[in-house]
């Protein structure tokens, strides 16, 4: 298991475990023999810690666990004898780069993630849909004042460009990323502008993101979502079928 914790000294706390990792080798290597495995940790409540906080340099602490074992309010480790090396992490806020106005760096960042989503790789595409999500939810925070927006941002800081990255995200060829931009909006409130924009996916010719598309509106908790995921009870894949009957009748049961 990956525990993660933020913070700096005293006040670091332990922020999440993520998910089991299962190590693609046997349960004895052969001498000189190494194996390695991959593993994300932008999803969860870590990925939304990290989603509300763009502006924020955060430090992170990630510490392996070989064989977990849970414990009430824990998870430790079963091999306490073998201690894996922790490792710290820096993820840079948008505003730590070069240069002394805040309001050309968040254009500067803006600009790039743009780039990212028209001329970057799969990942690069990908990592651009989290990006727009994350400063979609940072403006929504903004908006239900559960966050502060600097005065030198309020000039340039605006919902309709991100709503724009977000449209170009959706209509990205690779399904992947367009099922990454839905993946990242489930932190969000889906107001009217979102709403609208999901017109451009509710027939997606990929069964992923249809079933983004779904998993996005039912747990939104939206009432007015329930004639769009009616649309899905009928969808040719028997798994975004199902998923879109199950919140329907998950709402059916709740007005009881």
């Amino acid at each position: 298991a990956v525990v993660v914790s933020v913070g700096k000294d005293e006040q670091t706390r332990t922020c999440a475990a993520g998910p089991m990792l299962t190590w693609p080798a046997p349960g004895v290597l052969d001498p000189g023999k190494s194996v390695t495995a991959q593993i994300r940790l932008d999803t969860g409540p870590l990925g939304e810690y990290l989603a509300r906080r763009p502006l924020e340099t955060i430090v992170l602490k990630i510490l392996g666990l070989v064989s977990p074992q849970e414990r009430p309010g824990q998870i430790i480790s079963g091999a306490p004898s073998v201690n894996p090396q922790p490792m710290t992490v820096r993820r840079i806020g948008i505003l730590a780069g070069p240069g002394s106005d805040p309001a050309k760096q968040y254009n500067n960042t803006l600009s790039k993630i743009a780039q990212r989503q028209t001329q970057g790789p799969l990942a690069r595409r990908m990592l651009a849909a989290r990006q727009v999500a994350s400063l979609l939810k940072w403006l929504g925070d903004v908006e239900d004042q559960q966050a502060t927006l600097p005065r030198s941002l309020r000039p340039v800081a605006r919902k309709d460009a991100l709503l724009g990255m977000m449209s170009q995200s959706l209509a990205d060829p690779a399904d992947v990323v367009r099922a990454e931009m839905l993946a990242g909006l489930a932190m969000n409130k889906l107001d009217g502008a979102t709403l609208n924009l999901l017109g451009l996916v509710m027939a997606d010719p990929s069964e992923l993101v249809r079933f983004r598309v779904v998993e996005l509106l039912g747990d939104s908790g939206n009432k007015g979502n329930i004639k769009m995921l009616a649309i899905f009870t009928k969808d040719k894949n028997k798994f975004v079928k199902r998923l879109a009957t199950a919140f329907l009748r998950a709402e059916a049961k709740g007005k009881k």
